[in-house]
């Protein structure tokens, strides 16, 4: 590969939709099949349960038959990291906006006890994606 970096502009709602998308493949890559279907539109307004388990064992186990290196490639990290650095991102801004701390300011507890206010920890070996606020 080469050591091409790219700049990226998106609004709060995009990075959102990025954010979300970027930890269901994270989270598909490693075997979590469950987690992505209970995102799938109307999931929650089933009224079958039986049905919805059964088709979640169902995909579950051909995901496993299917991706038997599931968890095994250290690459798998790439979307875990975005997912990290966007929701970091994204939670001290929403701080910020709420008035819960001030520029410059520490984290503060208990009001920011989330794991979404933890610094990003590379998982894929790769450095860490940058994210920042653009100027308007």
């Amino acid at each position: 590969m080469s050591g091409r970096t790219y700049t990226l502009t998106l609004t709060e709602q995009q990075a959102g939709e990025l954010q979300e998308a970027c930890e269901l493949l994270a989270r598909i890559k490693i075997g979590q099949i469950n987690h992505a279907i209970e995102r799938l539109p109307g999931y929650h307004d089933q009224r079958d349960w039986d049905r919805v388990h059964a088709t979640r064992h169902e995909i579950q186990r051909l995901a496993t038959s299917l991706m038997p290196e599931m968890t095994r490639r250290r690459d798998d990290g790439i979307a875990w990291d975005l997912y990290q650095v966007i929701r970091h991102r994204l939670a001290w801004d929403r701080a910020l906006d709420a008035g819960t701390i001030q520029p410059g300011e520490q984290r503060k507890w208990p009001e920011m006890m989330g794991v979404s206010y933890d610094e990003p920890l590379a998982m894929s070996g790769l450095p860490l994606a940058t994210i920042k606020e653009t100027d308007q």
